[in-house]
């Protein structure tokens, strides 16, 4: 494969996209994100800003890759833990992949792409790690002739 275009880790905890929230202002519903959500989407553009210093966002199609790392439980038998920190055990937990995938790729928006509509292709993945974190990798994609 390619090196990727763009390549770099956001020291970030991943936190998924939770269901919004409705509130009536002025008589009209207004829907919006938890305050979790917006904090996180907040701290991700912020670090994510910081790597792409100097670099317009990305326009066209795009390959995509993320891997999102997230905390051991504390709460485990030193056994378990250790299998989990070392990766012999993958995250079959809530929250969901996707549910990690849509607030971090809303919250690159404007400032890795133009806009999420352009990730074309992805690979996602979801791992434990004692360093919660985020590792992106992004390539120019290209038609291949279907699968």
């Amino acid at each position: 494969m390619t090196k990727p275009i763009i390549s770099f880790t956001i020291k970030a905890v991943p936190q998924p996209q939770l269901r919004p929230r409705i509130a009536t202002v002025g008589g009209h519903p207004h829907v919006y994100d938890p305050k979790s959500t917006r904090d996180f989407k907040k701290i991700v553009t912020k670090l994510a800003s910081s790597e792409m210093a100097g670099i317009e966002p990305i326009t066209g199609p795009i390959k995509v890759s993320f891997t999102f790392y997230r905390p051991v439980q504390q709460s485990l038998s030193k056994n378990e833990f250790d299998k989990r920190a070392s990766g012999d055990e993958l995250p079959v937990v809530k929250p969901d992949v996707s549910n990690y995938l849509k607030a971090t790729e809303d919250a690159l928006n404007g400032v890795v792409w133009v806009d999420d509509r352009t990730i074309t292709t992805e690979v996602i993945k979801k791992r434990y790690s004692t360093t919660p974190r985020i590792a992106l990798k992004v390539w120019r994609d290209v038609a291949d002739g279907g699968c």
